[in-house]
């Protein structure tokens, strides 16, 4: 049976990448900054570049957060660069919950991630957003999102 849903996620404060490019050091994209919504615009903090996706959907949420969906406007997926190698360490979203466009099944994998490095995809994983509206989920990532160019977060 296939099923339509739509979802919704705000990404919050504390995406941590690991720049390697000389000196070892953690950097926060907290998305403090993010006071407007962008259209084809990147948000840049702390030396990291974050854009849309999908091009024409707007990058925004308000500060502190993202707001990515799959249903409204706004983008349903980002893409983090620095200009240099790096490894993602953690992040964290609150789900905004999803709903149905007909009975579906329990929905699992529906938060995409992906490393990139030259173009290429080298890692690949999914997260599964809860359906509870509120819900904060903090993910740490292992070894295999080391040494990457690019990283994507995607509903």
């Amino acid at each position: 049976m296939t099923f339509h849903s739509l979802g919704a996620v705000m990404l919050s404060a504390g995406f941590a990448i690991g720049v390697l490019a000389g000196t070892a050091s953690a950097t926060t994209v907290s998305f403090d900054g993010l006071t407007q919504d962008l259209i084809d615009e990147p948000y840049v903090e702390n030396g990291v570049m974050v854009r849309a996706t999908i091009p024409g959907a707007l990058l925004g949420g308000g500060g502190g957060s993202i707001h990515l969906d799959d249903a409204y406007a706004y983008t349903s997926g980002v893409i983090f660069t620095a200009g240099s190698v790096f490894d993602v360490l953690r992040f964290s979203f609150t789900s905004l919950g999803f709903g149905f466009y007909d009975e579906a099944p329990k929905v699992t994998g529906n938060i995409i991630i992906r490393g990139f490095l030259n173009g290429t995809q080298i890692v690949r994983d999914h997260i599964t957003m809860s359906p509870v509206y509120g819900t904060v989920q903090n993910i740490v990532l292992d070894e295999a999102f080391t040494g990457l160019d690019a990283f994507s977060i995607e509903l």
